[in-house]
């Protein structure tokens, strides 16, 4: 059973209703109705000289005192605006923070699985909660054409939604299937988290950054923390957020690689796809067919394609080699081999050998070794204080002391130091000899 919006849905036809019944001069309160707003909202249209809001028709009154504005120009305002989603709704275009907003979407699978989880009629606040997004997104998506249309409460007789329906009452339940099918349409892929134009973004960065922390990515990308930390929470199956290393940094070419996957996701396996539309449409079967052959075929060659995807990474920096030997782009060529057997898909260290021009034996090891970074080159005072058995208020003194002169103390990059360029300062100041210099876990603190 299906029947309109409900008069109580933030439609344009009931927006449009609501002004309607309106005197020709209208208050911010009535504003807030007519529009579904809250009047704080409407008082930010209001104080936000850049989005031009109708003036008062009565400026005299004193301060405090009642306001009127023309309800045609609000009314002809309002509907001008792009009106964000989420978090941002209700704010028109130009008053949105200087940063872009993070969004909180669920990777596709784990939307089916939330949505295998509900019953058969769902409410808004279950599709938000299953799809990572906020009430105001589901009711923005309800104003969209193809949206399922809400049902009465599906435990209510046939007699008693027919009753609900006469007297204008609330239908607030969706079917759960087709809600997904329109979800899987309009998001085919929702992988990416953060700005949709991260992977540009990444591509535009020096690729000889070393290790970023959380704090760090939200700089590089203009996100909020809390944008940046949704990316580290992403849970991707078998391409989950690359992991920190012991200073809770990750190494950059790992996280570069991972935010190009994104807008770049792994292509699908051709013949499964195929099979499932041969079975809910024919009943037939391709399996052991010539058929299933060639779309095997045609998916590796798919896959071989994407993983060779930025091989000839271009750019400053694109060919300087890092700890393991590798440029930018042969680093991206190890990160979606490593992804693509994740999930279950063939990329073999011969071919990758064969292209990249190493061994078999050194891309299985390097399959393995950028798996987990390993310890990071550069190290916070208070790590190297432990390590070389010294006191850190003592080596902070001594960083601060000689920053400058004919040998000064390393200096940092963000906040971190490199061990080994520490290490031989203290060395030729006659603080450490390398016969004292501990390390280990047994170089406790001093």
């Amino acid at each position: 059973m299906t029947s309109p919006a409900s008069a109580e849905e933030p439609t344009e036809q009931n927006i449009r209703a609501r002004f309607a019944e309106l005197p020709e001069q209208i208050t911010r309160q009535q504003i807030a109705h007519a529009t579904f707003r809250a009047p704080v909202s409407v008082q930010n249209w209001i104080n936000k000289k850049s989005l031009e809001f109708p003036p008062a028709l009565n400026t005299d009154v004193p301060k405090g005192k009642t306001q009127y504005r023309s309800r045609d120009a609000v009314r002809d305002w309002y509907f001008r605006q792009s009106f964000a989603v989420g978090e941002n709704r209700g704010r028109p275009a130009g008053a949105t923070t200087t940063r872009p907003a993070p969004t909180q979407t669920k990777a596709l699978d784990a939307v089916r699985q939330a949505f295998a989880d509900l019953p058969a009629f769902v409410d808004v606040q279950q599709i938000a909660d299953a799809t990572g997004r906020t009430r105001y997104a589901v009711h923005n998506w309800i104003l969209e054409a193809g949206f399922p249309a809400a049902v009465p409460d599906p435990a209510l007789t046939e007699e008693q939604a027919a009753e609900l329906s006469t007297r204008g009452g609330e239908l607030r339940f969706r079917d759960r299937d087709a809600v997904l099918a329109w979800y899987e349409d309009r998001f085919p892929d929702e992988q990416v988290f953060g700005p949709g134009d991260s992977a540009q973004a990444a591509l535009s960065m020096d690729v000889r950054l070393e290790r970023v922390s959380v704090r760090k990515l939200a700089e590089l990308f203009g996100v909020t923390l809390k944008g940046a930390y949704l990316w580290t929470e992403a849970d991707l199956g078998s391409d989950p957020f690359p992991p920190v290393d012991d200073t809770a940094r990750r190494e950059w070419a790992a996280v570069r690689s991972w935010m190009l996957r994104k807008t770049d996701p792994m292509p699908k396996v051709a013949e499964e796809q195929l099979e499932a539309w041969m079975r809910a449409h024919t009943g037939t079967s391709i399996v052991g067919t010539g058929v299933a052959d060639k779309h095997r075929a045609t998916s590796q060659a798919h896959l071989e394609k994407w993983v060779l995807r930025n091989m000839r990474a271009k750019g400053p920096g694109t060919r300087v080699k890092d700890q393991y030997g590798l440029s930018i782009g042969h680093r991206d060529v190890i990160e979606r081999a490593r992804v693509a057997n994740a999930a279950g898909r063939t990329v073999s260290a011969e071919w990758v050998a064969e292209k990249l021009g190493l061994t078999a034996e050194r891309v299985a090891e390097l399959l393995e070794l950028t798996a987990t970074p390993g310890p990071a080159p550069r190290q916070r005072l208070s790590t190297l204080a432990r390590d070389f058995g010294l006191n850190e208020p003592n080596l902070r003194y001594l960083a601060s002391r000689y920053r400058e002169g004919e040998d000064p103390f390393p200096a940092p990059v963000d906040h971190l130091y490199d061990e080994e360029a520490v290490r031989s300062w203290l060395e030729r100041r006659n603080i450490l000899t390398p016969a004292e210099t501990p390390t280990g876990p047994e170089a406790g603190e001093a």
